[in-house]
């Protein structure tokens, strides 16, 4: 028998590249992408088309969006980057133009390069949270 009013979810441990929602009728899309060898990713290059897709995106909180790329450069800057570092900013910067409502309008153009960074910072522990931004897992 089952409980309609019944709403929660609990999980024990990790949960990554699935989608878990409650209610009824809903509809969700997760894609799953191959992510490129770290080393075959020119991630400044990467980073920099990505500030070009975002330039003044962002609503209210564009220039939060920028300055969250400025500290990706500073960090990619280093002689050994913390990749956990650029992956959390990114995915702050992200959520910036998430939460504006404009990165359905861009997806098709922000996914590959989100893709490749990830590939670059190939810890799914890293990753998966930028790629959740876009509705992504990796395989």
């Amino acid at each position: 028998m089952s409980d309609s009013g019944n709403r929660s979810v609990s999980a024990g441990g990790n949960i990554v590249g699935s989608i878990i929602q409650t209610g009824d009728h809903n509809v969700a899309t997760l894609k799953v992408t191959q992510l490129p060898p770290a080393e075959s990713v020119d991630i400044e290059a990467v980073i920099a088309e990505l500030r070009a897709l975002l330039a003044g995106r962002g609503g209210e909180d564009s220039r939060k969006v920028a300055n969250a790329l400025d500290e990706a450069d500073d960090e990619l800057a280093k002689a050994e980057p913390d990749k956990a570092e650029v992956a959390g900013i990114l995915t702050r910067a992200l959520g910036y133009v998430k939460k504006a409502g404009e990165l359905s309008e861009h997806i098709e153009k922000i996914s590959p390069l989100v893709t490749k960074i990830a590939g670059w910072i190939g810890s799914v522990a890293h990753y998966a949270p930028l790629l959740a931004v876009l509705g992504l897992a990796a395989e």
